[in-house]
């Protein structure tokens, strides 16, 4: 049986003044091994540099810079919104993605159906994420 390629995925990262712990969340993300994802910063008018930071350190991350800060649900809107992409994941800037959490669950086999997408960002295996993400502190 031939594998099917897992479909591209996004996440997006809210971030309001998030320098110091946005970097460890966007190198876990970039340490994963899922073969098309792709990540977007939402920035909230943050003052303390972490847009600069994040563009110089993560070169491949997209990053929408907002002039003010327009909260929550509509910086994330924003990024959804744009996405093109199948499955789109939000996450806050001080999660930490454990290395084989977004490792395809694609066999390629035509029985597997999405299930709701839980925060493991995968579409065939709704299992919870609580041992895989964590939160720096």
């Amino acid at each position: 049986m031939t594998q099917k390629q897992p479909p591209p995925v996004r996440v997006v990262v809210l971030n309001y003044n998030g320098a110091g712990r946005i970097e460890g969340c966007l190198k876990s993300l970039t340490e994963t091994k899922y073969p098309d994802l792709r990540i977007t910063v939402v920035d909230n008018a943050s003052t303390d540099d972490s847009v600069g930071r994040v563009r110089q350190e993560f070169p491949s991350v997209e990053v929408i810079a907002n002039g003010q800060n327009v909260g929550f649900s509509r910086g994330n809107n924003q990024a959804l919104r744009m996405a093109s992409e199948p499955y789109v994941g939000l996450l806050n800037p001080d999660t930490i993605v454990d290395p084989g959490r977004l490792d395809p669950p694609y066999s390629g086999t035509s029985t597997q159906q999405p299930c709701s997408m839980d925060c493991r960002l995968s579409s065939a295996s709704c299992t919870p994420l609580a041992p895989s993400l964590r939160v720096q502190g």
